[in-house]
């Protein structure tokens, strides 16, 4: 089971998809990460253990924009959350 976050407008993404990730998190994944676009580029931050520790790593390495998503959060992953991010034309 996952769940997924996401966010597109004129806040930075980064707080609303950890909040989002927050609500998510009573679920039992011990694994959880985002992804933020910034001016064409895409900044992620992933962590395994709870959202404490990404939390963490984004306060130490801030990612900012105005679009962003969580990535797939597992339960009992031995490594970090993986996602997939795609965009289409049009």
């Amino acid at each position: 089971m996952c769940g997924i976050v996401g966010y597109i407008g004129p806040q930075d993404a980064t707080a609303i998809i950890l909040n989002g990730l927050k609500r998510l998190e009573y679920r039992g994944y011990d694994s959880a990460g985002l992804a933020v676009i910034d001016n064409d580029h895409i900044e992620v931050r992933r962590e395994v253990g709870k959202l404490t520790r990404l939390s963490a790593l984004v306060s130490e390495s801030p990612l900012h924009g105005h679009i962003g998503l969580d990535i797939r959060v597992g339960l009992r992953m031995v490594s970090p959350a993986r996602g997939m991010l795609t965009r289409t034309k049009g």
